[in-house]
Order: structure tokens, then sequence, then C-alpha cells
């Protein structure tokens, strides 16, 4: 969707699947608007900005906590399959990001195949097109920075007395505890299905697809994020693969590939519109959600497309999930509409660990600002500071989810 008002390109080998529902036609209804009365380069800009201050803050976050690292690999490659789709969305993206303080590099197909062999089977099957070289990007695995960070917050505490932080794993949240004070809605906490009730100051929705049950609860129809189904498959024993990450945007269901050390690679597609909100957990798929049957099949040929030198000993279980999107592909940030305390952290879409550190290092920023007598640590200072460097300076205001009610 960063490229929906760009041409649109792909493959024949997979279709994608659409399976209509209110909430898909509300969020076309705000594409749609989006396209007649919102700027596309701002929102491109926007995005960039953003980008810049998750990198910034994740790498922060990796320094200070001494997070293992041993898995980032650098930078992120985007091969373009027609002319149209290169010029209108590659050279376009590139010239935002270096406007942005990003490093790229904009390569015709021959100049691609020469910089990056692997790709010379796949670039001699396309005609026109061409590919950018992402220098300051780069790719790591979103578990094992996802479990370390868990543990750096639960440790918290150990070296200033107080408690660390404490995660309620296997609990499902039924609703939030909310009262009405001078015209705005007040949560005093959440209340899970097993009854027990977690007061709290402030509450931060960030519940992906799930997140629009807890909103509509306080009267708000207008958040438009709808499940866009993807499927993950980790390949073994890996030889002659990719030597940095690949966005094949010359295939039709989002195909990306991206190697980590020990021979691992993970392969990604398909951005399906679909019903499921995560709440049909596949047995055979642990935490995530049931898997079509022509995912495994079409990612496996198109990785042996791409890359045909390619070899693995070993293919991982597929694993699918839902993307929460937004129609501008912009996260939904900020205090939710008519409430004073409940704040909003949504809508990332498929880049979801890419932003996390960003928008939650914004939306603390908004918590803190809003509790009365509250003063941050001094170790909060320097991620503060990240939010007002010129080229990462944002308004908040722009990630409002207000911003698609205006659009009625």
């Amino acid at each position: 969707f960063r490229e929906k008002k760009e041409h649109v390109e792909g493959d024949t080998e997979a279709e994608a699947t659409f399976r209509p529902s209110t909430s898909v036609f509300r969020f076309g209804y705000h594409v749609l608007k989006g396209i007649v009365l919102k700027d596309s380069a701002k929102e491109n800009a926007l995005f960039v900005k953003l980008s810049n201050l998750c990198n910034q803050t994740m790498l922060k976050l990796y320094d200070d906590e001494q997070l293992d690292n041993t898995e980032k690999s650098t930078g992120n490659l985007w091969l373009y399959g027609s002319k149209a789709s290169f010029t209108h969305s590659g050279v376009k993206s590139a010239s935002v990001a270096a406007e942005n303080g990003y490093r790229t590099s904009v390569l015709s197909l021959t100049d691609c195949a020469m910089k990056f062999p692997f790709l010379k089977e796949r670039i001699s099957s396309l005609q026109n097109g061409g590919c950018v070289v992402a220098h300051d990007d780069w790719t790591a695995d979103a578990r094992i920075f996802t479990q370390s960070i868990a543990a750096s917050c639960e440790k918290l505490g150990n070296n200033s007395g107080s408690s660390g932080v404490k995660f309620h794993f296997n609990q499902r949240v039924k609703k939030l505890l909310l009262s009405k004070s001078n015209g705005k809605l007040i949560s005093s906490g959440v209340q899970t299905d097993d009854g027990n009730i977690y007061k709290a100051d402030a509450v931060v929705i960030c519940c992906g697809v799930q997140s629009g049950h807890f909103i509509k609860q306080f009267g708000y129809v207008g958040e438009p994020i709808v499940p866009m189904k993807g499927c993950s498959i980790e390949l073994y024993g890996v030889k002659n693969g990719p030597t940095m990450t690949v966005a094949d945007k010359s295939s039709s269901f989002s195909y990306q590939i991206s190697p980590f050390k020990d021979g691992r690679v993970r392969i990604v597609g398909f951005a399906d519109f679909d019903n499921d909100f995560g709440e049909a957990v596949s047995k055979g798929c642990p935490n995530g959600v049931v898997c079509r049957e022509n995912y495994k099949k079409t990612l496996l040929e198109h990785t042996r497309k791409l890359c045909p030198e390619m070899t693995w000993s070993y293919v991982g279980k597929p694993w699918c999930g839902v993307r929460p999107m937004s129609p501008d592909c912009l996260p939904i940030l900020g205090l939710a509409p008519s409430c004073k305390n409940v704040f909003l952290n949504c809508g990332h879409g498929a880049v979801g660990w890419t932003f996390s550190a960003g928008t939650s290092l914004m939306t603390a920023k908004m918590v803190a600002s809003s509790l009365s007598g509250f003063t941050p640590k001094k170790e909060w200072r320097p991620y503060e500071n990240l939010l007002t460097k010129s080229k990462i300076l944002l308004n908040f205001e722009d990630f409002s989810a207000t911003r698609f009610t205006k659009l009625f």
C-alpha cells in the first residue's frame, strides 16, 4: 500500500485473495478518499522520517541494552520489474529517502546483476525496471530482539530498588474499565476473561488487528484497521543464498527474502485481505493463524526462481500472521478519541517490528506528558532528545486517529 497511488506490477504465479467484509469496504473508502484529498508526497515523507526515528531508537536500544546483534544484516534491496513501477515508486522513494538523510543507490537491471550476482538469473527474466539499494537499512531477527528486550524490561528495577516490568502472559483482556468525567472517558485499568482487574494510570492499546475491538468500546467506529494475511518460512542449511535482504517488487505477492547467520534464511510473502483477526490459531502453527495451502508451494517456487543457485537442507514449518493495515500505511498513535488516558499504538501494517521502537518512544512521551507529578528517570533524556533532532522532527497529530474521521 505504500505504492497504492503508483503503478502496480506482478507475476501471475499467485493471486491475491479478497474476502469482503464491512471493515474491508470501510478501509477501501478511506484509501479512495486519501487518494483524492491527501498528499502522497507528504505521506511518504512522514513514513521516511518515522523510519529514521525508529532506526535510531532501535540502534540505541541495541547499544544501551547490549542486545545480541549477530543476526543483523546490513542493506536492503528493492527489485522492480517494470519501468513504470521503478520510476514512479523506486526512484521516487529513493529521492525522498535521500532528502531525509538516508544513503541509497539507484541501479539499472544490468548494474544490479553485476553488483549482486545471486540475482542474475531473476534479472535476466525481467525486461525493464531496476533496483534500489537502501544502504542504511538493516534486517535482524524480530523474535530474538523481542525476547531480549523483554528480559531487559524485567531487570529494570535491579539497580534502582524498584520492581521491573512484569508480563502477564496467556491473559485475554475482556474490556477496558471506563468512567466519564467532564465529557472525557477515563480508564482505571483493564479486566481479563478470568475476572482479574489490573489497575492503571494510563492504558495503551497495542493489539494489532484486534485493537478495534477495544476502540469500539467507547463508541468510535472510524478506526479503519483491517487484517492482511502473510506467511513466513525459514530455510536451514542454506548455501549460495542472498547477501542482503531483497524485496522483489516484481512479484505479485509481496515477496521478501532475508539472510541470517548459521545458514538460515527467512522467506516472507502475501498480503491477502482476510476476515481472520487472529482468533483462529492453528494448532500446527503456534501463535499464528491458519495458513492457506498455496502459501508454502508459491514461496518456495519463487525462491528457486529468484536465487536458482541457492540450496537448503531443511524447510521449517510455515508460520502465518495478520498485519494490522491502515489506509495510508502509517501507524495510528496518540490519545484515543474522546479519552483522557487511553492511548493508541496500532495500525503498523507490515512494519510492526521496524517501527516498534520509534512508535513506542512517541507513545511513552505522550503518556509521560499526560501524568501529573510524574518525572522520568535520567536514562529517558537521551531517548527524548531523539524526538527533537532536525531530521526526525515529527508532528504527533499527523498520526492521530482523527485523520481518518476528518475524511467523512
